[in-house]
């Protein structure tokens, strides 16, 4: 399965950017997620670690994946991977400046619809709909942060 959303925050880049790739701060942002713990020595780069506990309230299952970072360009993408839970997922953010502030992009490939036979496109319109409400969760938590330099 494959979902992507973007949305247009009125934060410089540098901040969204910085927000966003602390994985900490995902579950102020990110409804399912209920804590993401480091398990490499910060910053963030290519190779970095990190554990989320994911509790996805639709389907009444709580998992636990671990993501190593393959590919960071600061201020432009973070790409990451799960390297040990039961869903395979490939998270690509993207990062662009926009005349208001920042484009931000997130595409989420998994291998969810494998475990729900037969609901495929139920299961991704319920995925897009969760997207859509994280991002929007972002860009009101952003845009109510005071602009500083980064």
């Amino acid at each position: 399965m494959r979902i992507s959303h973007k949305v247009v925050i009125r934060q410089p880049v540098e901040l969204v950017f910085s927000y966003v790739t602390n994985f900490k701060l995902t579950a102020r942002w990110t409804a399912e997620v209920e804590e993401t713990q480091a398990l490499a020595a910060e910053p963030v780069k290519v190779g970095f670690i990190f554990r989320q506990n994911t509790n996805f309230t639709f389907l009444k299952l709580a998992l636990s994946h671990t993501y190593q970072v393959i590919e960071y360009t600061p201020n432009q993408s973070c790409l990451f991977k799960s390297i040990a839970g039961l869903l395979t997922c490939l998270v690509q953010y993207r990062f662009e400046p926009h005349p208001e502030g920042t484009i931000f992009t997130q595409e989420v490939r998994s291998n969810l619809e494998d475990y729900f036979e037969g609901k495929a496109e139920a299961l991704q319109a319920e995925r897009l709909g969760r997207l859509q409400s994280d991002l929007a969760s972002l860009k009101a938590l952003l845009e109510n942060i005071p602009l500083t330099r980064c």
